[in-house]
C-alpha cells in the first residue's frame, strides 16, 4: 500500500504545531523577536518582543466552516489531580495578550488583541462574505493580518 498518495490527516496536536510554526514565521517576518516557553503547560504558546515591549501570544489553528467563517472560543483545560477531574474554563483571561489564528485554507494568520474579544472569549472572523450581505459588525480575517496598532506602537 502506497501511503504517499493518501491525503495526510493532521491530528489535533500536529495542527497546533503547524499553527505555531506559521505564526512564528509570520511574526519574525514582521520584525518580532519570538520566544517559546520551556513548558507545554504554559498558558500561552509564544512570547514576542516588539519595540521593547513583551506580549504573550496564544495560537489557534482553525479551518473555515461551512458559512465561510472561523470561530474561536478561548478555553483552558484545568485539571485537578486531587479531584481527578478535568474541565475547560471559557472566556478571556489575563494569561495572554494576543490571539493569533492560523487559517490553513488561505495560509494566513490573523492577530486579535485579547481586549478586542467578547467577554466569553469568542470571536468570529469572516473569510468569505456572508450570504445575507451583512456589512455591520463583521470582522474580516484579511483585515487582521497585520499586528494590532497597540503592538505596532509598543503600548
Amino acid at each position: 500500500m502506497n501511503t504517499m498518495s493518501q491525503e495526510y490527516k493532521h491530528v489535533t496536536a500536529s495542527k497546533g504545531d503547524i499553527g505555531v510554526a506559521y505564526v512564528m514565521a509570520d511574526l519574525i517576518k514582521k520584525g518580532a523577536d519570538v520566544l517559546t516557553p520551556m513548558s507545554q503547560v504554559s498558558p500561552y504558546d509564544l512570547g514576542i518582543f516588539f519595540l521593547d515591549s513583551f506580549y504573550r501570544v496564544q495560537v489557534k489553528y482553525r479551518s473555515v466552516d461551512s458559512s465561510g467563517a472561523i470561530t474561536v472560543k478561548v478555553r483552558r483545560l484545568r485539571s485537578s489531580p486531587r479531584l481527578r477531574s478535568k474541565r475547560y474554563s471559557y472566556g478571556t483571561n489575563d494569561e495572554f495578550d494576543v490571539l493569533a489564528i492560523y487559517c490553513p485554507e488561505i495560509s494566513s494568520v490573523a492577530y486579535i488583541m485579547r481586549d478586542d474579544m467578547n467577554e466569553k472569549g469568542c470571536i468570529t472572523l469572516r473569510i468569505h462574505p456572508p450570504k445575507n450581505n451583512q456589512k455591520a459588525n463583521i470582522n474580516v480575517f484579511l483585515e487582521k493580518t497585520e499586528l494590532p496598532e497597540k503592538i505596532k506602537r509598543g503600548l
